[in-house]
């Protein structure tokens, strides 16, 4: 430990550690607030997200609002985690949002994907008429199988 109470690292201290954690948790709500829906709430420092229910609210329509601010990319999924946690909502309760993203979320022309650790990139290569049919299979198996990349061929009929 340092004479100011600092503990180092090597090069990296703990405190240029949490000065970073926090300016990414900042950036993050940042981005989520800017995103978020009517009825939604940023919960502590944008690690989660609630809504306050709706009339006529479903757990498919709140799922709809918010896919895009969680790691699912279905509504159908987003949905079923929804209803796991509260199987019957109302108007005005709270419910928590699964699966928040964490961390903000950059356009293809703002960054591009990096290569894996290993930098090798694994995928699959699939028809678009089978894509059409099975994306969220393919999605979940390519994950599973640790791949990097999904082609889709849409000229191929």
């Amino acid at each position: 430990m340092r004479s100011d109470g600092v503990v180092s690292w090597g090069m990296w201290t703990l405190a240029s550690v949490m000065c970073a954690s926090n300016a990414r948790a900042s950036e993050l709500g940042d981005w989520l607030r800017a995103r978020l829906p009517e009825g939604g709430q940023i919960e502590g420092d944008g690690a989660g997200l609630s809504h306050s229910v709706l009339s006529k609210e479903t757990h498919e329509s709140i799922a709809k609002k918010y896919l895009d601010l969680t790691r699912e990319y279905s509504v159908s999924r987003l949905a079923a985690k929804i209803k796991k946690q509260s199987p019957h909502i109302k108007a005005g309760e709270r419910i928590a949002i699964p699966d928040v993203v964490t961390h903000a979320l950059k356009s293809p022309k703002e960054e591009r994907m990096g290569l894996p650790a290993d930098r090798v990139m694994k995928g699959v290569f699939v028809t678009g008429a089978y894509a059409q049919i099975r994306w969220i299979d393919i999605l979940d198996a390519s994950a599973a199988r640790g791949f990097t990349a999904v082609v889709v061929d849409v000229a191929n009929k």
